[in-house]
């Protein structure tokens, strides 16, 4: 992927990260390096080499130590990194912060809340046509709620995407599709996708002079010898020598 270029905000920290005593120096400056981002895609060795640290397995703890607080979440995988964004607001728990489930305020915003027992607790002196009608329009107003947030929900679908990739008539847009499948990549959005799609038109568009015999011989080869960190651009170099 490309270097992903990252808006700057200088050093503000959130107050409830500076002042958590369970947080290190290292643990501080990483949560405040993916909150640069809207969705940060770096590797844990870019992220080791940006906080100068030589192994970038203490990375890997740091992140699951901030995940676990809730300060950051998962939003996506692309076969090799994960995806982080960072919570502005502060979590809230009746837990500790390892191992438990933490609400935070940002999720609590879309928790259900039933205003219909706020209101019923003043209105029993009300007839039952008007208790009726406070329940329809709390439940009016629920249906669109829903709605709204199914919609968001199906405004990108990386599933959906990939598969349409892999029926597009033109060829290297295929391969790229079929790519993504073998490699069960995930994308939060689409821009991600897109991203990741440019990085891969080259080899693709040079793969695609090839007959499918050569391609699929080609793959077979690469996926034998590097199961795990074979590319379209690896396929390239194996697939005149067959």
């Amino acid at each position: 992927m490309s270097e992903q270029k990252k808006e700057f905000k200088g050093v503000w920290i959130p107050k409830h990260i500076i002042e958590d005593e369970d947080l290190s120096c290292i643990e501080v400056i990483l949560y405040s390096e993916i909150s640069c981002f809207d969705v940060c895609f770096k590797s844990n060795k870019e992220l080791a080499k940006r906080l100068r640290l030589k192994n970038k397995k203490s990375v890997s703890y740091v992140l699951k130590k901030l995940k676990d607080k809730g300060y950051i979440k998962e939003v996506g995988f692309n076969g090799r990194s994960k995806f982080w964004k960072a919570k502005l607001d502060k979590p809230t728990s009746n837990c500790g912060s390892r191992g438990n489930e933490i609400v935070t305020s940002e999720a609590s915003k879309s928790l259900p809340i039933d205003k219909t027992l706020e209101k019923t607790e003043n209105i029993a002196e009300t007839s039952s046509a008007e208790r009726n009608h406070i329940f329809k329009e709390n439940s009016k107003k629920e249906d669109k709620s829903n709605l709204k947030a199914s919609k968001k929900k199906e405004t990108f679908n990386c599933k959906t995407e990939i598969g349409k990739m892999m029926k597009d008539k033109q060829k290297h847009i295929e391969i790229i599709g079929c790519f993504f499948n073998a490699k069960k990549y995930t994308f939060p959005d689409k821009i991600s996708l897109q991203a990741q799609l440019k990085r891969n038109l080259r080899p693709a568009r040079e793969l695609a002079r090839y007959d499918n015999s050569k391609f699929s011989k080609a793959y077979g080869c690469v996926k034998k010898k590097f199961p795990e960190e074979w590319t379209l651009n690896t396929m390239l170099k194996y697939i005149p020598g067959i």
